[in-house]
């Protein structure tokens, strides 16, 4: 008996590579929708697949990412934080200004004894200042500033009060130790309650009640030599009746004058008071109100000032390292991940950078610590619609996006997923953002749920497509303005290899694909509305680090272009290929690279010592393209199964498969090469790219084996469709 043949059709490739054990389940987008490789592809909205683009070469660089910064008023920047200082490049790819002379590694304040790693830093662009902030845990906060056209960078200098005072953000870092200064102007002695000074202290700052002392000279474990800068408040010997009831520790109040202050001793009937609001606000004849006494205070004399445990240091200094994190979010500037203080953030004065003046009012900066429920350090804040904390054992968010703004008062992060971070920056998206969880092998995103009780919730992108991450290293994504309607975000693996997520909003659509190329991604990352990427290359002679742009119509990676004159085949260089500068590929010296022109694949070239290709360029006007090939392939899922009008029937063999391709140059299926020349073609100018539907005789028997669709050579290449022939 005969079997029956049916045709199985699939014209959307949405979902990207699937897990490989989706191979079963036809009932669902995972294979219906899906392929099970799909190395060098990019998906369409359309539902389509075609080769993704490849980069053009731009430059060198030594940084292992860059960072697209927008200072208003078309003054766009992408940022490249080298070993030696600071890069800065304008859209076209040229350099605007360098700083070499601030060898990271050499910062006199330099905290530990990390070496240059441009992963850790952070960036904030600050339009109104026309400011960017560069830190890390290792290194002082630096400054770029523009003025006009030109730049100047520098450590960060905090804003300066007129009594002297530095407006830094500043944290308790040793709750049990308490200070005794000697005096409360001038020269000073600071003496700890344990041991606790070294020389490393000499420079920093602290505050007494509030009240800032310069630490001047180190003179033993418990003793340093100091400079008062404001005057530090008053303390008082309070004669009572009893002092029962009173307490070390307590707050106390003057009955009518209403001073306030703290107790810091007690012995016999003298309550020694240091004074904190309204110095002079107490007079003997009145009485002392505290939490569980009340007594009439017969006599007050001044002393010395006394040991206290209300104190702090600044937060960042070459003792406790300097913020790993940054972010500005509504008009403040938010620093965390100090490392001696893994939870806390410090928050600056609405509207400014560098004034981080500590108070309770709206407008002032504060530094607290996230009360975390569930455990781990804070890693990174981002602005999205709200504030978004992400820690390593949960998520939180701070409302914001009602209009609200942050203060000292209303701070209260909101725990909604317990998913924790890994120490790989997230990246920001549209709605959300995009982060790896602890683990290092899923890709999450913190997006608005949509349900008022409970704003955001983290939602797994990579369940379906783990097998495509692998200890991520970086997240890059593009936003609005990408030159692209498709949304993509980047994870770059500790391997080098990338892979790509898809991620259709509107119709909960998730597709994943490796990308890969002759070398190793370090980062990948939007940048004047394009995707870029920084890639380390070791081929043959040919070793760099090189900043690529990827570009829609070139199929090489690390390409220059050349100009071909029409008339003789002469080739010219100059600055409108592709929208930058192109040039001889003297950069892939000791290669052999990949020609395409105009839809002729040239094949391998030589260069010559100057980098110019030995070869005979046709005569016909256009851009030839020199780079690195990198290989498309697309494997179907096989089908097992058919949907027929008696229902769902085995699939005994594929006999045909029917493969759609538009605008498509040439590739490959069961060993048969489509596309390129047909005979009778004139030779003389390039094959026609074709539309139309190919077919192929299928050998064997089995209908369960890998029947790939490569395409190894540079050209144009889309699939819309694909339909098997098959007998059931």
């Amino acid at each position: 008996m005969a079997r029956r043949k049916e045709t199985i059709s699939q014209v959307d490739f949405g979902y990207g590579a699937t897990r490989p054990e989706s191979v079963e389940r036809e009932d669902t987008p995972l294979v219906a929708e899906a392929v099970k490789e799909a190395v060098n592809t990019v998906g369409l909205t359309t539902g389509a697949i075609e080769g993704r683009p490849g980069t053009l070469h731009i430059g060198t660089t030594t940084s292992s990412q860059g960072i697209e910064v927008d200072l208003g008023q078309g003054r766009v920047f992408d940022i490249h934080i080298e070993a030696d200082g600071v890069a800065i490049y304008g859209s076209d790819g040229s350099l605007d200004t360098q700083f070499s002379s601030n060898t990271w590694d050499d910062i006199t304040a330099k905290y530990g004894t990390d070496t240059f790693d441009a992963r850790d830093f952070w960036v904030i662009p600050d339009p109104e200042t026309s400011s960017i902030l560069i830190g890390a845990q290792p290194y002082p906060t630096h400054a770029l500033t523009l003025t006009g056209t030109t730049w100047a960078f520098g450590v960060l200098g905090y804003a300066v009060g007129l009594s002297g005072a530095v407006r830094q953000p500043y944290w308790p870092y040793y709750p049990e130790i308490s200070i005794t200064p000697s005096a409360r102007t001038g020269s000073i002695t600071v003496t700890s309650s344990a041991d606790l000074w070294t020389a490393d202290f000499v420079g920093l700052r602290l505050r007494y009640s509030g009240k800032e002392i310069l630490l001047d000279t180190f003179s033993s474990a418990t003793v340093m030599q100091a400079t008062v800068i404001e005057e530090l408040p008053p303390t008082y010997d309070l004669t009572v009746a009893s002092v029962s009831g009173y307490q070390v520790g307590d707050a106390v109040e003057h009955e009518t004058l209403g001073g306030q202050g703290v107790i810091t001793a007690i012995a016999g009937t003298d309550i020694t008071v240091q004074a904190t609001t309204l110095w002079d606000g107490f007079s003997n004849a009145n009485k002392l109100i505290g939490p569980n006494a009340t007594q009439t205070i017969s006599a007050k004399a001044d002393a010395s000032p006394g040991a206290t445990f209300l104190w702090d240091l600044q937060a960042a200094s070459p003792v406790h390292g300097y913020p790993g994190w940054g972010v500005k979010h509504k008009g403040r500037v938010y620093l965390n991940r100090y490392a001696k203080a893994p939870n806390a953030f410090a928050v600056s004065v609405a509207q400014q950078i560098d004034d981080f003046t500590l108070g309770t009012d709206d407008g002032d900066g504060f530094m607290e610590a996230l009360g975390i429920n569930t455990g781990g350090d804070l890693l990174y804040i981002i602005s999205a619609e709200d504030l978004l904390f992400f820690t390593t054992r949960g998520l939180y968010y701070q409302p914001t996006r009602g209009g609200e703004d942050v203060t000292p008062s209303n701070i209260g992060p909101i725990l909604f997923s317990q998913i924790g971070c890994a120490a790989v920056a997230p990246v920001a998206i549209d709605d959300g953002a995009v982060f790896v969880d602890p683990v290092g092998q899923q890709v999450h995103a913190a997006v608005l749920s949509g349900d008022f009780n409970k704003s955001w919730q983290a939602q797994n992108i990579s369940k379906y497509h783990n097998q495509l991450i692998s200890s991520p290293v970086f997240l890059g994504a593009t936003k609005s303005g990408s030159d692209r309607p498709e949304n993509f975000v980047f994870v770059v693996n500790s391997d080098g290899s990338a892979a790509v997520c898809q991620w259709d909003r509107d119709q909960s659509k998730i597709g994943w694909r490796p990308w890969t190329t002759e070398g190793s991604y370090l980062a990948m990352y939007q940048a004047f509305g394009a995707i870029w990427a920084i890639v380390d290359r070791s081929v043959d002679a040919f070793t760099g680090r090189f900043r690529e742009r990827f570009q829609q119509g070139v199929y090489l990676d690390c390409a220059s272009g050349l100009g071909i004159d029409g008339s003789d085949g002469s080739t010219t260089t100059g600055d409108a290929y592709f929208g930058t500068v192109t040039k001889a590929p003297t950069h892939l010296a000791g290669t052999t690279p990949a020609g395409y022109f105009d839809g002729w694949d040239l094949g391998d070239l030589s260069l010559d010592g100057s980098g110019d290709p030995v070869y005979d360029f046709p005569e016909y006007e256009g851009v030839a393209q020199l780079g690195l090939p990198y290989s498309i392939r697309v494997v179907p899922w096989p089908r097992r199964s058919v949907n027929t009008q008696r229902g769902a029937r085995d699939v005994k063999r594929l006999i045909k498969a029917f493969i759609t391709v538009q605008d498509t140059l040439a590739f490959k299926y069961e060993n048969y090469s489509f596309g390129g020349y047909r005979v009778g073609d004139d030779l003389s100018i390039p094959p026609a790219l074709r539309t139309e539907e190919f077919s192929a005789i299928t050998g064997g028997r089995s209908a369960f084996r890998e029947r790939p669709i490569t395409s190894d050579r540079p050209g144009p290449f889309r699939i819309l469709k694909l339909r098997y022939r098959v007998t059931i």
